[in-house]
Parts: C-alpha cells; structure tokens; sequence
C-alpha cells in the first residue's frame, strides 16, 4: 500500500510538474526560400500574344481617317493567342476597350484568332490552364507589320 501511494504521489508531482514547466512548444518560425523568374524572348514564350489592325470597314487601316473612322469609339484589331505550352489553356479574358470573355481553347502549337476586339491601346490577354496563370500585354501592331494577315483579310 506505500509503494502504491508513493507510486501515486510520484505521477502527481510530474503531472503537476508538467503542467507548470509547459510543452516546450514553437509559437513563431521565420524561414526563407529563394524564387527564380525567368523571362522569355517574345518568340520563345508559352503564350504568344499578338495584336494587329485590320480594316475598319472604311477600306483605310485601323488608323485610316476613312469615312467609317470617325464613327468607331475604338479601332476594330484582331488578336492572334498562340499555344507554346505542353498542355492546352483557355483564353479567360481579353482586356482592350471593355473585357471580353471569349472561352477559347488553345492547343499546344495552335494560334487561334479572336475578332470583334476594338481597342485604342494595348491588349491585355489572360490565359488559365496547364498549371498555369498569365497575363499578357501587348500594343497593338500596324497591319503592315502584322506576321498573320491572310492576304484577303479585311
């Protein structure tokens, strides 16, 4: 019967020990880990954005002062989204004069061309999908200048 009071006083003195001392917990961390951002040439990057005039109806370019030109709040452009990423990705929104939602699937190594895009400035182009997020920014190019015009392109 001591051996078992003593047992009993001995886990209450701990317990009452342990209590008091506390847990030895952590209650604040402070770490650091590096970041690398690399940046691509405009040819090399995963997302491809390129934004060219067109004919404003007026047989002048976006910046002609045809009959039509006064008449547009914005110059109309069309807006060529290439895929250089593994996996397909959807064109979320198109920022210019207004936000435009077009949904469009892009898949690895295709160019798709957006219309009905007016804008005064440059476009901002947001891609969702492949793991990834962008946001991509581009002026708008003279239809001169423009590498995807077909020929019979109004």
């Amino acid at each position: 019967m001591h051996r078992r009071r003593f047992l009993s006083l001995l886990l209450a003195l701990a317990a009452v020990s342990a209590m008091a001392v506390g847990s030895s917990g952590v209650t604040a961390i402070e770490a650091s880990r590096g970041l690398e951002v690399s940046v691509a040439d405009a040819d090399e990057a995963l997302v491809g954005v390129q934004v060219c005039e067109k004919s404003n109806g007026a047989g002048t370019g976006a910046g002609g002062n045809g009959a039509n030109a006064k008449h547009n709040a914005a110059n109309p452009v069309w807006v060529y989204v290439t895929n250089r990423h593994a996996d397909p990705f959807v064109v979320d929104a198109v920022r210019a004069d207004g936000l435009s939602d077009p949904g469009e699937t892009v898949t690895p190594g295709e160019t798709v061309r957006l219309e009905s895009i007016k804008a005064d400035g440059p476009v901002t182009i947001r891609v969702v999908g492949g793991g990834f997020e962008s946001n991509v920014t581009v002026p708008v190019t003279s239809k001169a200048n423009c590498p995807y015009h077909p020929s019979d392109a109004n």
